[in-house]
């Protein structure tokens, strides 16, 4: 991005330059990336430069940005101070920390969110549907020019190529981590998704409701509203801390990095009920707040956050926001409370109108109980085992074994797995990385080739190196042999009911901005049935596929034909 021009050139205007064509003027002279009126005239308007153009702001000029210099706020105290004792004991205006003047800030490090294709989402989103609990995933993929039409110049925008699920608690209304936030993600799945090009660009979480009348994707509308919040100051302090833990690197920095790109999606309701996604980032003030500790939520308001008062343990600078009074006057306020939209940037969220598949696409017809289970969703019966991934690579088989491995939650399943043999890390080195060509290095090696060009050419390279590792390791092929024997050994599996109802389809299909995904009837019925109770999978077996499922109109659950209640919520069954 720093070799890129950046400027907006302009055609001559023939009624305003009267110069020859090889000149210039005042009306045909290109604009700088950071011209204001440029961009309040894109449609729609863009409220904030990309960070590129800010640094071009800098840098501009007869100095060309020699003195120019990006400084991280701290609101600690500076230490070395050999004046006057330590802190509570003594402080001078050398060690004191300024005061702060909260701002909207004027750029964001990303200017758009991307999902490569709606299947990834419904993925997502399938955990909801069958629990009606809440979820929290993080988002794997890189980092993009963005050059679309109405685009800011020198934008940026982060590509979303899987979702890793990491442990977590979850009810109807909340969610929670349970390893801490520089856990959530565990060093081999960090190792995997580097080593095919991929890295955490973001988190999202789930906050939906069901509207009680009916059950065909309509959810209840929360956010964005005059009388609701966009984030709750809890939320702003969780994306605060994932942004410190992934740091921007920046040259103009003295500490070699500045803000971060790690960006917040939020999965909730518009104004028109359906689902749709919400894009944000906490300003570099919000990370510094945070990172310091003196940011905290409030107890009864979610909209607000709360500056800590001082203390002998930590002495903390004072903090102002400005607003306007009732009169209009601009007036600055001690930040407590602190309403946290002056922390808050918002940008756009979208599925691109090709769909892209990093990963491979998992194809529609596939059912239920031949598709991976994704990671910690033990409770709706879904174990990453030997068994699941023996049942998965017998559906695929030896023709589409590149379809079958470029996955990331086998992949992560591989390598983490000390059984099979594949593990990533060696557990007698130091936990050295196992760079053994026919152990899972090479298999990562092989689906990078595709990974990296994302083109029809490096994919069908990719497909022969994947193909060649498979023919050669002789690791995969005992996982081979290991993985033939379990699957003879299964029982057959059961007939999968079907149902024509539409109610849950229009779930899977809900509002994804550009593009939408539809699942076959089978598939979402094999996975309802993966979700009820042993009576009634058997019954469903004995009364066979000409009956429908109804859904539940409270929570949108799909149920047994015989069932009189909702099998999640307890709900009588209506109409």
């Amino acid at each position: 991005m720093a070799k890129m021009d950046g400027r907006i050139h302009r055609k001559r205007n023939e009624q305003l330059c009267h110069h020859s064509v090889s000149g210039q003027c005042i009306h045909c002279v290109p604009l700088e990336p950071f011209d204001s009126e440029y961009l309040g005239h894109l449609d729609p308007p863009v409220k904030y430069m990309s960070f590129h153009a800010y640094l071009r702001k800098l840098t501009g000029g007869h100095s060309k940005g020699k003195f120019a210099f990006l400084e991280n706020l701290s609101c600690r105290i500076r230490p070395g101070c050999r004046d006057h004792p330590a802190w509570p004991d003594g402080i001078c205006t050398k060690c004191q920390p300024n005061p702060v003047t909260l701002e909207i800030q004027a750029y964001r490090h990303v200017d758009f969110v991307q999902f490569e294709n709606p299947q990834l989402m419904d993925t997502f989103l399938d955990y909801w549907r069958q629990t009606n609990c809440q979820r929290i995933g993080i988002l794997l993929g890189r980092y993009a020019h963005f050059d679309a039409p109405g685009s800011p110049p020198l934008a940026i925008k982060a590509v979303v190529a899987a979702i890793y699920e990491p442990a977590q608690e979850s009810t109807s209304r909340s969610v929670k981590l349970t390893d801490p936030l520089d856990r959530v993600f565990p060093k081999h799945a960090a190792e995997v998704a580097k080593r095919i090009g991929l890295q955490p660009v973001g988190w999202i979480f789930t906050d939906l409701v069901a509207q009680n009348p009916g059950g065909n994707g309509v959810v209840k509308h929360f956010r964005g509203t005059v009388d609701t919040f966009f984030l709750s100051a809890e939320e702003c302090i969780t994306a605060a801390r994932f942004q410190n833990l992934h740091p921007n690197i920046c040259r103009l920095s003295r500490d070699g990095c500045f803000g971060s790109k790690f960006v917040t999606v939020v999965v909730t309701a518009d104004a028109s009920n359906h689902i749709h996604f919400e894009a944000y980032q906490v300003s570099n003030q919000a990370m510094a707040l945070e990172k310091d500790n003196i940011l905290v939520p409030t107890y009864d308001a979610p909209e607000l956050g709360y500056i800590r008062e001082t203390t002998r343990e930590q002495f903390v600078p004072e903090v102002f926001y400005a607003t306007n009074d009732k009169y209009g006057n601009c007036v600055t306020r001690v930040a407590r409370p602190l309403p946290v939209e002056f922390l808050l940037i918002n940008m756009p969220t979208a599925f691109p109108i090709e769909p892209a598949y990093t990963m491979a696409k998992i194809p529609d017809d596939f059912p239920a109980n031949c598709r991976f289970p994704i990671e910690n969703r033990e409770c709706l019966g879904q174990i990453q085992d030997i068994p699941s991934f023996a049942r998965v690579l017998h559906k695929f088989g030896p023709s589409q074994i590149h379809t079958c491995l470029t996955n990331f939650h086998i992949l992560v399943w591989l390598a983490g797995n000390d059984t099979l043999g594949l593990q990533l890390f060696n557990s007698t080195e130091d936990g050295k990385v196992n760079e053994d060509i026919h152990g899972i290095t090479g298999l990562l090696n092989a689906i990078a080739i595709g990974c990296s060009g994302r083109s029809s050419t490096s994919v069908s390279e990719s497909e022969i190196a994947i193909k060649n590792w498979a023919n050669n390791s002789p690791i995969w092929a005992t996982v081979q042999e290991l993985a033939n024997a379990v699957v003879s050994e299964m029982p057959p599996s059961p007939p999968m009911p079907t149902s024509q109802s539409g109610s849950y389809h229009s779930a899977v299909s809900v509002g994804v901005g550009i593009t939408s995904s539809t699942l076959n009837p089978s598939d979402w019925s094999s996975q309802a049935i993966g979700s009820v109770t042993t009576e009634s999978r058997t019954s469903t077996r004995d009364t066979g596929n000409h009956q429908q499922h109804w859904a539940c109109s409270h929570c949108t659950f799909h149920n047994h034909p015989a069932a009189d209640e909702c099998e999640m919520c307890r709900l009588p069954r209506s109409g």
